[in-house]
């Protein structure tokens, strides 16, 4: 029971369209090598070859560009789009139109993104730990449809991670506590 007055913690959980569909645009172009620990890794979907678009003199280009608009889009709150122009123009329509039915299945498969436990009990211990109220605690999380468990503390209070991240129940909870916690910030 809560007391009227009283603010509670707040954990966000989303399939992001514009991080998806920036994903879908980096395979399908076959841009990269990407070695940053901000740059997930592939999508675990496949996704067509639409790679012959570019010359090998433009991959390069085009790669830094997706990795500018890559941090950009995936700095945001999810559904904040940043599309990128270029050579990724003929494939963001494409991208947009996989993803949408990808988070539909990804959500009706697994409609709780992080289990309610997980996140009751890392928003306890973060509270404990960090000697605040769980009323001062808030994050958000943005699932990405790659392969493999990959998660990242993107900014302060959100994260980047994989579905298989967070199906996991440890790694599920210390992706929810490291974005919890870097919320606080000097807390």
């Amino acid at each position: 029971m809560r007391l009227a007055g009283t603010r509670s913690w707040e954990f966000r959980g989303d399939v992001g369209s514009a991080t998806n569909a920036a994903l879908y645009v980096r395979d399908a172009l076959g841009l990269g090598p990407f070695a940053d620990a901000d740059v997930p890794p592939a999508l675990a979907a496949s996704v067509p070859d639409r790679s012959e678009q570019l010359g090998d003199a433009e991959r390069v280009g085009a790669s830094l560009e997706w990795l500018q608009s890559w941090r950009a889009t995936a700095g945001h709150s999810p559904g904040a789009p940043v599309t990128p122009g270029g050579p990724f123009r003929s494939v963001w329509k494409e991208a947009y139109g996989w993803v949408g039915p990808a988070r539909f299945e990804m959500v009706r498969a697994n409609p709780a993104l992080i289990p309610w436990g997980i996140l009751r009990d890392a928003v306890r211990a973060v509270a404990r730990d960090r000697h605040v109220d769980e009323g001062d605690l808030r994050g958000s999380l943005d699932i990405l449809l790659v392969r493999g468990e990959w998660w990242h503390v993107i900014r302060p209070g959100f994260v980047l991670a994989s579905a298989e991240a967070g199906r996991n129940p440890e790694t599920a909870a210390r992706l929810v506590r490291a974005c919890l916690e870097s919320g606080l910030g000097g807390a």
